[in-house]
């Protein structure tokens, strides 16, 4: 399994393999949250809104774990980063972003 966890905290192996699998479950957890608001009209989103989404869906995860991951995804081309901006949780404008036809494509396929 390849993932994007940096191991900045110097983990041992096996920390940082339970790492990299939870790191790997919140990208997709990500992608199924943006694969379901898709249909809903909901295809633009914030890290804020896909926190709060996913904490209310799955469990309660740090922002920064999301915007990592949303980075992760972007990198990967599965999402695209937008002009669209929304104010955050914390009051500040945050950028939107969508899935890519890369993304979409992969999601699809996994049905």
């Amino acid at each position: 399994m390849i993932t994007s966890y940096y191991n900045t905290t110097k983990e041992t192996v096996k920390e940082l393999n339970v790492s990299k699998a939870k790191a790997y479950t919140q990208e997709e957890y990500i992608m199924d949250i943006f694969f379901f608001f898709k249909d809903k009209g909901g295809t633009k989103m914030t890290p804020s809104e896909i926190c709060s989404i996913f904490c209310e869906e799955y469990k309660d995860v740090p922002l920064t774990s999301i915007r990592r991951a949303i980075n992760t995804l972007t990198n990967k081309g599965k999402l695209i980063k937008t002009d669209i901006m929304r104010q955050g949780i914390y009051g500040k404008p945050e950028h939107c972003w969508k899935l890519s036809d890369e993304g979409d494509r992969q999601m699809k396929l996994t049905l």
